[in-house]
């Protein structure tokens, strides 16, 4: 931006430009990138600190970003990330917490942005999707998690899923309507991870004097949530139902049933 004539708006309105940008404002790299704005704003405001006030802008945030290192960085990402903030460069170097952007990519920290994502545990592949989720995506994706044991209640997929929780939040309104968009049913998943292996054990006992077939295939079929628990305490369906005292061959019984 080419200017002939410095005025008080003028330099608050190239401030604001640049902030919009995600162009960091502390004193030293405007005087090294933008030092025509620099001085003038010494010479209409005294220093630099009051044109960024004058701007609206919080001076101690504006120079926050002089005091990043590997670790404030790398924290402060694992922190966003968790809060489901779009961590893509283009939107998150444009965005409130461009001083974070530019202090990761820099030379004295990480280099690049991918580099700063995966110093802190983020999946890279993973950020540059966050714009591409849509229903049908994220209901695969449940759907697989569903597949494989995992528990699907909402406080366990917000700890190690957030990207698909938050989505499916936006999408279908709640993480309840995404989990019944699928055919599952809510109650159910809710209550997965709250079973303790002997609350699994007394269950099975219960199912086992009620007569309820306990083969893999009517388990998974009838008792998903029951048989993912049991999978995952004792490593497999046998062992779970061994467990209850039922060591009986169900294989043939299961090829009938399918």
């Amino acid at each position: 931006m080419f200017i002939k004539c410095w005025d008080h708006e003028t330099i608050i309105n190239y401030i604001l430009d640049l902030h919009a940008k995600g162009i960091p404002l502390y004193s030293s790299y405007v005087h090294k990138n933008y030092s025509t704005l620099h001085r003038a704003a010494f010479r209409y405001f005294g220093n630099w600190e009051a044109a960024i006030t004058a701007a609206g802008l919080d001076y101690d945030e504006i120079s926050r970003y002089r005091r990043w290192n590997r670790k404030r960085i790398v924290k402060q990402l694992r922190d966003l990330y968790k809060q489901d903030v779009d961590l893509s460069w283009r939107q998150f170097a444009a965005g409130p917490h461009s001083a974070v952007a530019y202090a990761a990519i820099s030379k004295r920290y990480f280099g690049s942005w991918d580099a700063a994502l995966e110093a802190a545990g983020i999946p890279v592949d993973e950020v540059r999707r966050y714009n591409r989720w849509d229903a049908d995506r994220i209901q695969e994706a449940v759907v697989d998690l569903e597949k494989t044991g995992v528990p699907l209640a909402a406080k366990h997929m917000q700890a190690d899923y957030p990207g698909l929780y938050h989505a499916a939040c936006r999408q279908f309104g709640s993480w309840r309507e995404a989990i019944e968009s699928i055919g599952l049913d809510y109650e159910d998943v809710a209550y997965r991870v709250q079973r303790t292996r002997e609350e699994v054990i007394n269950i099975l006992g219960d199912l086992k004097e009620q007569g309820v077939n306990l083969s893999d295939t009517h388990m998974r079929r009838h008792y998903p949530a029951v048989h993912a628990s049991a999978v995952r305490f004792f490593g497999n369906w046998s062992t779970a139902r061994r467990n209850v005292g039922v060591d009986r061959d169900y294989r043939r019984r299961d090829i009938s049933e399918a």
